[in-house]
């Protein structure tokens, strides 16, 4: 399963704290295209969850969760800005 470090849960949580759609509560991580891509959406039935500090904060489907399985996915500060990564 994917391994979300305390400073990418942080960052998540900052996201979503700043969102002006109530409507989708969490960040969802989906592979589109070759790539990896986040967006806001809301949890489903059998997705992996991801908690900061007792909040959702990231889900996976099923098929993306099997992509990332070995992945962790960190918050890195490059400058002023904090991007996030998976290793």
């Amino acid at each position: 399963m994917l391994t979300v470090t305390k400073e990418a849960g942080a960052y998540l949580a900052r996201m979503l704290a700043k969102t002006e759609n109530p409507g989708s509560p969490v960040i969802r991580i989906i592979f589109d295209r070759a790539k990896f891509k986040m967006r806001r959406d809301e949890q489903r039935p059998g997705d992996a969850t991801f908690s900061y500090k007792g909040s959702a904060v990231l889900v996976l489907d099923q098929n993306t969760s099997q992509l990332l399985d070995t992945r962790t996915l960190d918050a890195l500060r490059i400058n002023q800005d904090v991007k996030l990564a998976f290793d």
